[in-house]
């Protein structure tokens, strides 16, 4: 029911606009509610980042697309505020450039889609490139999957890799959590309808199981093939047999995954 509390908030923030609004016919700059709403359209690329990288493989695997949507209302010349919907594809492995352990060999991709409440602080408004800082509160949504050796797609989530779900064991984790973007940008005002952005956001969120890797250690492999005997072959993918010392490191759980976007955005208003 986590995403039933996060969608409780984000729509009790955006109750409080709306009566602001409904309160406030016009924005302090003097224009009516509906000249000074905005819509954007962005697309870019998108990086994970956790347990699968490296600290110094910041950017290495990036992927793509990373698309949104969004509509912003414009308080007054220095702040906006508005909701967002995220799309990304992102992905890791322990063999490309930045990977954390090769010899391991574990790899994820997963379709997150997020949606946002935000607020922008917009310096030098009366100039047509303007920069801008932001930060946001919202819910998202992930699935983390692989490919086995024919190239067949398996969800990593049901298989519970690192024992979840077993007597004594925490459950399935849920791919469902908040996520809590902050970002720099810089616009370019083309005319009064229209701009441009580049959207530089980090986006905190509050799973570590973004890749399917949390656990510093590995379960037993024992264990798991008493439910699946192809769970242990997801839990760990280097050459050779199954670590036998289970405490050689395969994730952090004190550190929380996390994803970046760079955009390129589009803004109008009617």
């Amino acid at each position: 029911m986590k995403i039933l509390k996060y969608t409780l908030i984000i729509s009790g923030l955006m109750t409080t606009l709306h009566a602001y609004a409904q309160k406030s016919p016009e924005s302090l700059d003097g224009k009516t509610f509906s000249e000074s709403l905005s819509f954007s359209l962005g697309i870019g690329s998108a990086n994970y980042y956790g347990d699968l990288m490296k600290n110094s493989g910041v950017f290495k695997q990036t992927s793509a697309p990373s698309v949104s949507m969004g509509v912003q209302y414009k308080v007054n010349s220095f702040i906006n505020c508005g909701i967002n919907i995220g799309y990304q594809k992102l992905q890791g492995a322990d063999s490309k450039s930045g990977g954390a352990h090769p010899g391991r060999n574990l790899d994820f991709k997963s379709n997150v889609f997020d949606f946002t409440a935000f607020g922008e602080l917009i310096f030098l408004p009366k100039f047509n490139i303007r920069p801008l800082i932001s930060a946001g509160f919202g819910v998202m949504a992930f699935d983390p999957f692989t490919e086995d050796a024919t190239g067949s797609k398996v969800m990593l989530r049901e298989l519970g890799t690192e024992g979840q779900g077993l007597p004594g064991n925490k459950g399935i984790y849920s791919n469902a959590t908040w996520v809590a973007p902050v970002g720099l940008g810089v616009s370019y005002t083309i005319n009064e309808n229209m701009a441009i952005m580049l959207h530089y956001k980090y986006n905190f969120t509050g799973t570590d199981y973004l890749d399917d890797v949390s656990m510093n250690g590995y379960p037993d492999k024992a264990l798991l093939d008493t439910r699946n005997p192809v769970t242990s072959q997801f839990t760990y993918r280097g050459e050779g047999q199954y670590p036998k010392n289970l405490a050689l490191p395969r994730g952090n759980p004190k550190n929380k995954d996390g994803f970046y976007t760079f955009q390129a955005k589009f803004i109008f208003s009617l």
